[in-house]
Protein backbone atom coordinates (compact mmCIF):
# COMPACT_ATOMS: atom_id res chain seq x y z
CA UNK A 1 0.00 0.00 0.00
CA UNK A 2 1.36 3.85 -1.34
CA UNK A 3 1.89 6.11 1.41
CA UNK A 4 -0.96 8.77 2.61
CA UNK A 5 0.51 11.85 3.42
CA UNK A 6 -1.24 13.80 6.98
CA UNK A 7 -1.18 17.53 6.16
CA UNK A 8 -1.25 20.21 8.71
CA UNK A 9 -3.91 22.02 6.53
CA UNK A 10 -6.49 18.85 7.64
CA UNK A 11 -6.42 19.55 11.44
CA UNK A 12 -8.13 23.34 10.39
CA UNK A 13 -10.56 22.02 7.53
CA UNK A 14 -14.42 22.61 8.88
CA UNK A 15 -15.32 19.30 7.64
CA UNK A 16 -12.24 17.40 9.44
CA UNK A 17 -13.14 19.66 12.52
CA UNK A 18 -16.67 18.06 12.21
CA UNK A 19 -15.33 15.10 12.26
CA UNK A 20 -14.15 15.21 15.74
CA UNK A 21 -17.21 16.35 16.92
CA UNK A 22 -19.07 14.00 15.88
CA UNK A 23 -16.72 10.87 16.92
CA UNK A 24 -15.70 13.10 20.41
CA UNK A 25 -12.11 12.29 20.15
CA UNK A 26 -9.35 14.03 17.66
CA UNK A 27 -7.35 10.32 17.75
CA UNK A 28 -10.78 8.55 16.66
CA UNK A 29 -11.61 11.10 13.78
CA UNK A 30 -7.64 10.79 12.36
CA UNK A 31 -7.24 7.08 12.33
CA UNK A 32 -10.91 7.15 10.79
CA UNK A 33 -10.01 9.22 7.97
CA UNK A 34 -6.33 7.57 7.36
CA UNK A 35 -8.21 4.17 6.90
CA UNK A 36 -10.72 5.64 4.58
CA UNK A 37 -8.24 7.44 2.64
CA UNK A 38 -5.68 4.46 1.89
CA UNK A 39 -8.32 2.45 0.90
CA UNK A 40 -9.70 5.11 -1.51
CA UNK A 41 -6.09 5.42 -2.98
CA UNK A 42 -6.23 1.60 -3.02
CA UNK A 43 -8.82 1.74 -5.70
CA UNK A 44 -7.95 4.96 -7.84
CA UNK A 45 -4.91 3.36 -8.84
CA UNK A 46 -7.13 1.38 -10.81
CA UNK A 47 -8.35 3.57 -13.21
CA UNK A 48 -9.83 6.02 -10.49
CA UNK A 49 -12.01 3.10 -9.77
CA UNK A 50 -14.39 4.16 -6.33
CA UNK A 51 -15.01 1.99 -3.11
CA UNK A 52 -17.38 -0.49 -3.23
CA UNK A 53 -19.88 -0.15 -1.34
CA UNK A 54 -19.21 -3.28 0.59
CA UNK A 55 -16.12 -2.02 1.09
CA UNK A 56 -17.29 1.35 2.26
CA UNK A 57 -19.93 -0.38 5.12
CA UNK A 58 -17.33 -2.93 6.36
CA UNK A 59 -15.16 0.42 7.28
CA UNK A 60 -18.39 1.82 9.06
CA UNK A 61 -17.23 5.27 6.67
CA UNK A 62 -20.94 6.43 7.05
CA UNK A 63 -20.15 9.46 9.51
CA UNK A 64 -17.82 10.47 6.40
CA UNK A 65 -20.93 11.32 4.21
CA UNK A 66 -22.40 13.77 6.53
CA UNK A 67 -19.39 15.57 7.13
CA UNK A 68 -19.06 16.09 3.17
CA UNK A 69 -15.24 14.05 3.21
CA UNK A 70 -17.10 10.99 1.24
CA UNK A 71 -19.61 11.41 -1.43
CA UNK A 72 -21.82 8.92 -3.18
CA UNK A 73 -21.53 7.89 -6.32
CA UNK A 74 -22.39 5.76 -9.31
CA UNK A 75 -20.96 2.53 -8.64
CA UNK A 76 -19.42 3.34 -5.25
CA UNK A 77 -17.97 6.15 -2.75
CA UNK A 78 -15.73 8.70 -3.38
CA UNK A 79 -13.13 10.40 -1.49
CA UNK A 80 -13.43 14.46 -1.15
CA UNK A 81 -9.80 15.35 -2.93
CA UNK A 82 -8.97 11.85 -4.99
CA UNK A 83 -8.62 13.67 -8.57
CA UNK A 84 -5.89 16.32 -6.47
CA UNK A 85 -3.94 13.63 -3.67
CA UNK A 86 -4.32 10.79 -5.56
CA UNK A 87 -3.09 11.22 -8.83
CA UNK A 88 0.68 10.38 -8.22
CA UNK A 89 -0.58 7.22 -7.39
CA UNK A 90 -2.44 6.40 -10.45
CA UNK A 91 0.37 7.56 -12.78
CA UNK A 92 2.64 5.03 -10.58
CA UNK A 93 -0.06 2.33 -11.28
CA UNK A 94 -0.25 2.79 -15.05
CA UNK A 95 3.28 3.15 -15.62
CA UNK A 96 3.75 -0.43 -13.61
CA UNK A 97 0.95 -1.52 -15.81
CA UNK A 98 2.87 -0.57 -19.03
CA UNK A 99 5.65 -2.44 -17.71
CA UNK A 100 3.97 -5.97 -17.32
CA UNK A 101 2.25 -6.03 -20.36
CA UNK A 102 5.90 -5.17 -22.01
CA UNK A 103 7.46 -8.05 -20.37
CA UNK A 104 4.31 -10.28 -21.35
CA UNK A 105 4.76 -9.29 -24.99
CA UNK A 106 7.99 -10.06 -25.18
CA UNK A 107 9.07 -13.72 -26.80
CA UNK A 108 9.77 -16.20 -23.98
CA UNK A 109 13.08 -17.71 -24.04
CA UNK A 110 12.96 -21.57 -24.42
CA UNK A 111 14.64 -23.12 -21.28
CA UNK A 112 18.06 -25.26 -22.41
CA UNK A 113 17.80 -28.82 -21.08
CA UNK A 114 20.00 -30.15 -18.83
CA UNK A 115 23.75 -30.38 -19.03
CA UNK A 116 23.63 -27.96 -22.06
CA UNK A 117 25.13 -24.11 -22.07
CA UNK A 118 22.75 -21.46 -21.99
CA UNK A 119 23.09 -19.33 -24.96
CA UNK A 120 23.44 -15.15 -25.24
CA UNK A 121 20.93 -12.98 -23.34
CA UNK A 122 19.04 -10.01 -24.15
CA UNK A 123 20.85 -10.66 -27.88
CA UNK A 124 23.54 -9.28 -25.64
CA UNK A 125 27.23 -9.37 -27.31
CA UNK A 126 28.86 -12.29 -25.92
CA UNK A 127 32.72 -12.41 -25.36
CA UNK A 128 33.81 -15.40 -26.87
CA UNK A 129 37.60 -16.39 -26.88
CA UNK A 130 39.55 -15.78 -29.86
CA UNK A 131 41.36 -18.37 -31.51
CA UNK A 132 44.62 -17.10 -31.89
CA UNK A 133 47.16 -18.61 -34.33
CA UNK A 134 50.45 -20.69 -32.26
CA UNK A 135 53.26 -19.55 -32.79
CA UNK A 136 55.68 -22.99 -32.81
CA UNK A 137 58.44 -22.89 -30.91
CA UNK A 138 61.56 -22.02 -31.68
CA UNK A 139 64.02 -24.77 -31.42
CA UNK A 140 67.68 -23.85 -30.67
CA UNK A 141 70.24 -26.44 -32.03
CA UNK A 142 72.59 -28.19 -30.17
CA UNK A 143 76.00 -27.80 -31.40
CA UNK A 144 77.98 -30.81 -31.52
CA UNK A 145 81.76 -30.92 -32.04
CA UNK A 146 81.47 -31.27 -35.76
CA UNK A 147 78.84 -27.88 -36.19
CA UNK A 148 80.61 -24.31 -35.70
CA UNK A 149 79.55 -20.95 -36.81
CA UNK A 150 82.03 -18.87 -39.03
CA UNK A 151 80.69 -15.59 -39.60
CA UNK A 152 76.99 -16.34 -39.38
CA UNK A 153 77.35 -19.49 -41.72
CA UNK A 154 77.53 -22.95 -40.47
CA UNK A 155 80.49 -24.83 -41.67
CA UNK A 156 80.54 -28.64 -40.98
CA UNK A 157 83.80 -29.24 -39.45
CA UNK A 158 84.61 -33.83 -39.50
CA UNK A 159 86.29 -34.13 -35.84
CA UNK A 160 89.26 -36.24 -35.45
CA UNK A 161 89.56 -36.99 -39.40
CA UNK A 162 86.25 -39.18 -39.77
CA UNK A 163 86.33 -39.84 -43.86
CA UNK A 164 83.07 -38.17 -45.37
CA UNK A 165 80.46 -39.88 -45.26
CA UNK A 166 81.45 -42.41 -42.45
CA UNK A 167 78.54 -44.23 -40.41
CA UNK A 168 78.43 -41.98 -36.94
CA UNK A 169 78.96 -43.87 -33.74
CA UNK A 170 75.68 -43.55 -30.81
CA UNK A 171 75.91 -43.99 -27.14
CA UNK A 172 74.51 -47.38 -28.22
CA UNK A 173 77.59 -47.70 -29.47
CA UNK A 174 80.06 -47.19 -27.40
CA UNK A 175 77.78 -48.95 -24.56
CA UNK A 176 77.72 -51.90 -26.75
CA UNK A 177 81.60 -52.12 -27.41
CA UNK A 178 82.29 -51.54 -23.77
CA UNK A 179 80.25 -54.51 -22.76
CA UNK A 180 81.49 -56.80 -25.19
CA UNK A 181 85.22 -55.87 -24.12
CA UNK A 182 84.73 -55.80 -20.79
CA UNK A 183 82.91 -59.30 -20.67
CA UNK A 184 85.92 -60.61 -22.89
CA UNK A 185 88.28 -59.84 -20.03
CA UNK A 186 86.54 -60.16 -16.71
CA UNK A 187 84.15 -62.68 -17.86
CA UNK A 188 80.76 -61.14 -17.19
CA UNK A 189 78.99 -58.40 -18.21
CA UNK A 190 79.53 -54.62 -16.28
CA UNK A 191 76.96 -52.84 -14.68
CA UNK A 192 75.67 -50.36 -16.92
CA UNK A 193 73.52 -47.30 -14.20
CA UNK A 194 71.48 -44.50 -16.08
CA UNK A 195 74.43 -41.86 -15.66
CA UNK A 196 76.46 -43.94 -17.72
CA UNK A 197 74.43 -42.92 -20.78
CA UNK A 198 75.33 -39.38 -21.17
CA UNK A 199 78.74 -40.26 -20.64
CA UNK A 200 78.61 -42.84 -23.77
CA UNK A 201 77.08 -40.21 -25.47
CA UNK A 202 80.23 -37.61 -24.92
CA UNK A 203 82.20 -40.14 -25.72
CA UNK A 204 80.29 -41.07 -29.26
CA UNK A 205 80.65 -37.38 -30.21
CA UNK A 206 84.33 -37.33 -29.85
CA UNK A 207 85.68 -40.76 -30.91
CA UNK A 208 82.92 -40.31 -33.97
CA UNK A 209 83.27 -43.39 -35.66
CA UNK A 210 81.83 -47.23 -34.81
CA UNK A 211 85.33 -48.45 -35.91
CA UNK A 212 87.35 -45.87 -33.55
CA UNK A 213 84.99 -46.75 -30.74
CA UNK A 214 85.69 -50.29 -30.75
CA UNK A 215 89.27 -50.28 -30.78
CA UNK A 216 89.63 -47.63 -27.87
CA UNK A 217 87.40 -49.71 -25.85
CA UNK A 218 89.16 -52.44 -26.83
CA UNK A 219 92.73 -50.94 -25.79
CA UNK A 220 90.84 -49.77 -22.11
CA UNK A 221 89.92 -53.64 -20.86
CA UNK A 222 93.57 -53.96 -22.00
CA UNK A 223 95.32 -52.05 -20.32
CA UNK A 224 96.87 -53.01 -16.65
CA UNK A 225 97.42 -49.20 -15.40
CA UNK A 226 97.30 -49.26 -11.85
CA UNK A 227 94.12 -46.47 -11.90
CA UNK A 228 92.49 -48.69 -14.50
CA UNK A 229 92.33 -51.94 -12.27
CA UNK A 230 91.70 -49.79 -9.09
CA UNK A 231 88.90 -49.03 -10.71
CA UNK A 232 87.84 -52.35 -12.63
CA UNK A 233 87.70 -50.51 -15.74
CA UNK A 234 84.80 -48.71 -15.29
CA UNK A 235 83.43 -46.28 -17.44
CA UNK A 236 83.88 -43.12 -15.56
CA UNK A 237 87.50 -43.79 -15.59
CA UNK A 238 87.62 -44.13 -19.20
CA UNK A 239 85.77 -40.70 -19.64
CA UNK A 240 88.04 -39.16 -17.54
CA UNK A 241 91.15 -40.45 -19.07
CA UNK A 242 89.80 -40.78 -22.59
CA UNK A 243 92.92 -38.90 -24.52
CA UNK A 244 94.97 -41.46 -22.41
CA UNK A 245 93.20 -44.48 -24.23
CA UNK A 246 93.32 -42.55 -27.66
CA UNK A 247 96.58 -42.14 -27.79
CA UNK A 248 97.80 -45.36 -26.52
CA UNK A 249 95.23 -46.59 -29.24
CA UNK A 250 97.15 -44.16 -31.94
CA UNK A 251 100.70 -45.13 -31.08
CA UNK A 252 101.24 -47.86 -28.90
CA UNK A 253 103.56 -45.85 -26.30
CA UNK A 254 104.56 -47.29 -23.35
CA UNK A 255 103.39 -49.98 -24.06
CA UNK A 256 105.58 -53.42 -22.85
CA UNK A 257 105.70 -56.34 -25.18
CA UNK A 258 103.83 -58.14 -22.46
CA UNK A 259 100.90 -56.18 -22.70
CA UNK A 260 101.30 -56.45 -26.47
CA UNK A 261 100.77 -60.21 -26.20
CA UNK A 262 97.83 -59.79 -23.54
CA UNK A 263 96.14 -57.46 -25.85
CA UNK A 264 96.73 -59.74 -28.92
CA UNK A 265 95.05 -62.72 -26.97
CA UNK A 266 92.24 -60.88 -25.32
CA UNK A 267 91.25 -59.36 -28.52
CA UNK A 268 89.85 -60.60 -32.15
CA UNK A 269 90.89 -57.33 -33.61
CA UNK A 270 94.16 -58.01 -35.41
CA UNK A 271 94.74 -53.83 -36.30
CA UNK A 272 94.34 -53.83 -32.25
CA UNK A 273 97.30 -56.20 -32.12
CA UNK A 274 99.12 -54.86 -34.66
CA UNK A 275 99.15 -51.94 -33.11
CA UNK A 276 100.69 -53.31 -30.20
CA UNK A 277 103.04 -55.30 -31.71
CA UNK A 278 104.48 -53.27 -34.47
CA UNK A 279 107.25 -51.57 -32.68
CA UNK A 280 110.97 -50.71 -33.39
CA UNK A 281 113.64 -52.93 -33.58
CA UNK A 282 116.38 -52.68 -30.55
CA UNK A 283 113.49 -51.25 -28.49
CA UNK A 284 113.22 -52.49 -24.86
CA UNK A 285 110.89 -55.29 -23.70
CA UNK A 286 109.94 -56.34 -20.62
Amino acid sequence: MARVNWEDEIEIDERFKALVRRLGNEDTARGMLMRFWKLAQKFWGEEMALVPEEQFELGQFDVLLEVKLAEKRDGGYYARGAETNFDWYLQVCRASKKGVEARAAKPKRQKQPPGEPEGPKNDAPVNRPVNRPVNPPTLTPTLTPALTLTQGKEEIVTPLGAPDGAQRASGRDVIAAYVDAYEKRYGHRPPIQPKHGQLAKSMAATLVTPERVQGVMQTYLAMNDAWFLTKHHDLEALSTNLNKVVTRLETGASTSATQARKAELFSDNANVARLFLERPKGASGD
